[in-house]
């Protein structure tokens, strides 16, 4: 494979790939779809918070949700950046569930 402005050029992209940008693609989507349906979180510990911090949780998720679509459609585009970004928000997201 060769590299030209930022694109990746081969053969056909392999299946794992493709199934990891689609993972990408669909869960960025519902990421992004979630919050617009006020089906959010309804626990009473996180009603319970101000409304400051529901907007700070809830544009995190929308932030990481369309991280997540952007490098879903990178790698089917096959961007050389997009790999590289879909590693960093994945351990983003998993650093930012335990707080």
């Amino acid at each position: 494979m060769t590299e030209q402005k930022g694109t990746i050029t081969g053969k056909k992209l392999p299946i794992s790939l493709k199934v990891a940008a689609g993972y990408l693609v669909l869960y960025g989507g519902v990421g992004l779809i979630w919050p617009l349906t006020g089906v959010g979180p309804n626990h009473p510990e996180f009603q319970a918070e101000s409304f400051a911090f529901k907007i700070g949780a809830h544009s995190r998720e929308i932030l990481f949700a369309l991280l997540f679509v952007i490098s879903g459609i990178g790698l089917f585009r096959r961007k050389s950046w997009a790999g590289k970004v879909a590693l960093v928000i994945i351990v983003l997201v998993s650093r930012s569930s335990r707080l």
